[in-house]
């Protein structure tokens, strides 16, 4: 602004509208003014006539200036009255901001401020404010906010006062200020210190380790989880270059890369940090630009990733062991295609040699070699989850009592066994005569770890409630009840090699020749199935801990009956629907049934079945004997279409693997049964001799 005041002197002064420079200006042409009226008045007695009109004229002119300088000035300027607590000038923005009409000249009583003002009341403040400018050399000005509240809002006055008068005794008597609106300069800085407080809440609160380093890569600050992770406090983090919290074999990579990282081309990887206690921890780590204090900055944030690997190695092995299981199970399907075939026709050999025949013995070698081929497959398919189980409600103390004598003779003497079974341990559902098995192996097993010179093993039952997962073994163990059936050794032990191996089939530490490595593949396979978990938890030369851990069943266990009568006759002259899309099986299915008297129609799968009794079999069968896995028709769905034409006739599936959900349905509603291959001939024939004479009654499903 340009002022040009009338005076005698006549001077010209450029200075900015605002702060101090306005308030030395104001209060120099204020005091002109004011001087001159005094000087106006003591002379009145001598002044006449024209030049007293004169010097009225102006005076008005002058105060009429200072107005406007005083109305143009941005800042709410105001002469304030102690002795008489009233302001008795206020520029015209001031009577605005007080809700006064600027023409009003008679002055403000401070009164208006009192309910206004926030934390004190007015003639404290004024206290105050004239002690502090009694305490001030002359000329000088005294800061001072004043915080009100304005119909609810916040409203903060930034005021700058001087003396302009004093009375007799020389203390202030009037005082003139500049006060400025700083309501939304404050309320920003509240709202950016608010920010800090919640950034710095959430920095310190986050469960992620969080770092700010210079671009220096020197640390300037870091939250709790930073120091929780590297087990030391926060000064010992301070201060630290990034390449001192990392390994050693990737601080060189580290120290080129973090430039990288300041500069925003490089954000996130993945790393090992070392704590102070010197232990390695694997972290992910993500970067940002940031502003601390003023200055550039990088915020790093340091995930702890431990869980998440253990996690994925835990996935990876799971996925490997599935595919491991399906290529067994595969494996094992057609194997036991083959053996059908070879049992098949070896028995139709033995039966056609007169006795005392020399091929007779030869006859016997080829039974023997296939059941333990059998006996090779089954484990493959217990493994890979696809043999069928029968599952019952079941005590797993009766298991282990029933087998204790066997398990005795078969670790020998040098071994000690004990059982320390829970006494009211709940029941479980799974196969009896697999969960034996698993006992079985579990004890081979610890038998074969233990040194020449004996140990001992224990055999554990006991109920667990699983609340929260708990870290350690059993970590993977979902909440639940569960039965535990636990077989502790005393052998050598296994290092984590070799327990992350331990459940793979054909994977063993024995001397070649004297182990298959499938004793432990088919208990892991078979609690599986079974709904179960099979955890191991060893250390080298403490020994090894295997835990079944099965869910616990609602049901009560059965009552036990008497055995069923399997002395049935194996001939018969009834009408057999054979299919079978193996030619070899099914040609030998025809030859062992043939033998018995019966009449046999073959089809190749499930459609030809169709056709075949549409043209040939109008009136039905005595019993439908079908593979499940064909082609063109699964045998299930065939079976489905032929008990709705034929549903009193029994059905029998056989197959290598695992039936399928609606053959496991059809057996459920009491209208087929399952016969696994590799069979006997004779199994074969008493097994449809007992379903044609007395229909489906719920058999074992399993070669009799």
């Amino acid at each position: 602004y340009e002022l040009q005041p009338v005076y005698a002197d006549r001077w010209r002064v450029w200075v900015s509208a605002g702060g101090y420079a306005a308030l030395a200006l104001f209060l120099a042409a204020f005091g002109a003014v004011f001087e001159s009226s005094r000087r106006a008045a003591d002379q009145r007695v001598s002044i006449t006539g024209e030049k007293l009109s004169d010097m009225q004229a102006r005076f008005s002119e002058s105060e009429r200036f200072i107005r406007r300088i005083a109305d143009c000035t941005p800042g709410l300027i105001y002469l304030l009255n102690l002795r008489e607590r009233k302001i008795e000038f206020a520029n015209a923005r001031l009577m605005e901001a007080l809700g006064r009409d600027a023409r009003d000249t008679s002055g403000i009583d401070l009164d208006v401020l009192d309910e206004a003002l926030v934390g004190g009341d007015v003639d404290k403040l004024l206290v105050r404010l004239r002690e502090r400018l009694a305490a001030v050399p002359e000329g000088a000005v005294v800061e001072t906010e004043y915080e009100l509240d304005r119909g609810g809002e916040e409203w903060h006055w930034d005021c700058r006062d001087t003396v302009f008068s004093r009375d007799a005794r020389g203390q202030p008597e009037t005082v003139l200020g500049l006060a400025e609106d700083v309501t939304a300069r404050r309320l920003t800085e509240n709202a950016v210190r608010a920010s800090e407080a919640r950034f710095r809440e959430l920095f310190e609160n986050s469960p992620e380790s969080i770092f700010v380093y210079n671009l220096d890569g020197y640390v300037l600050d870091v939250n709790e989880a930073a120091c929780q992770l590297h087990a030391c406090s926060r000064e010992h983090l301070l201060g630290k270059h990034i390449t001192d919290l990392v390994t050693p074999d990737t601080r060189e990579q580290i120290g080129r890369d973090f430039p990288r990282y300041a500069s925003g081309e490089l954000r996130a990887r993945e790393g090992t940090t070392l704590t102070a206690d010197g232990r390695e921890i694997p972290v992910m780590v993500s970067t940002s630009r940031i502003y601390h204090q003023d200055q550039p900055a990088l915020l790093v944030h340091a995930r702890d990733i431990r869980e998440v690997r253990e996690l994925s190695a835990r996935l990876l092995q799971s996925q490997k062991m599935e595919a491991i299981g399906r290529l067994a199970g595969g494996v094992a399907h057609d194997f036991n295609n083959l053996l059908t075939a070879i049992i098949g026709y070896n028995e139709l050999i033995k039966r056609s040699l007169a006795p005392g025949d020399e091929m007779a013995r030869f006859s016997g070698e080829v039974s023997q070699a296939a059941e333990r081929a059998a006996q090779l497959t089954h484990q493959l398919l217990a493994f890979s989850r696809q043999q069928k189980l029968l599952p019952e409600v079941m005590n797993l103390n009766e298991a282990v009592n029933r087998i204790e004598m066997m398990l005795r003779r078969l670790i020998g003497e040098s071994i000690t066994l004990s059982t320390r079974l829970e006494a009211r341990v709940r029941p479980v559902l799974a196969d009896v005569g697999q969960i034996e098995q698993v006992i079985v192996n579990l004890v081979v097993n610890a038998r074969d770890a233990i040194p020449p010179e004996g140990g001992s093993i224990t055999i554990r039952t006991f109920d667990l409630t699983v609340g929260q997962p708990e870290p350690g073994p059993r970590s993977g163990l979902p909440p639940g009840d569960w039965v535990v059936l636990a077989v502790k050794d005393s052998g050598v032990g296994m290092s984590e090699e070799v327990v992350a191996h331990i459940f793979e089939p054909f994977f063993t530490t024995k001397a070649e020749g004297k182990g298959t490595g499938l004793g432990l593949a088919t208990c892991y396979g078979i609690v599986q199935q079974s709904g179960g978990h099979l955890i191991v938890d060893s250390t080298p030369g403490e020994g090894s801990v295997f835990e079944v851990c099965l869910p616990a069943s609602r049901e009560a266990l059965p009552a036990s009956g008497p055995a069923r009568d399997e002395s049935l006759p194996p001939s018969g002259s009834e009408r057999l629907l054979v299919v079978e899309d193996r030619a070899e099986i099914r040609e030998m299915l025809h030859e062992v049934l043939h033998a018995q008297g019966y009449r046999v129609w073959l089809a190749e799968d499930g459609q030809h079945a169709l056709e075949v009794l549409e043209r040939d079999l109008p009136m039905g069968v005595d019993l439908l004997v079908t593979d499940v896995v064909m082609p063109r028709m699964l045998g299930s769905t065939l079976a489905q279409k032929f008990h709705r034409q034929y549903p009193e006739t029994p059905v029998l599936f056989c197959s290598g693997t695992e039936i399928n959900e609606q053959a496991a349905e059809a057996m459920k509603e009491g209208w087929a049964e399952f016969l696994s291959k590799p069979f006997t001939p004779s199994d074969l024939a008493g097994r449809v001799r007992r379903l044609i004479d007395h229909g489906v009654d719920g058999g074992d499903g399993r070669s009799a």
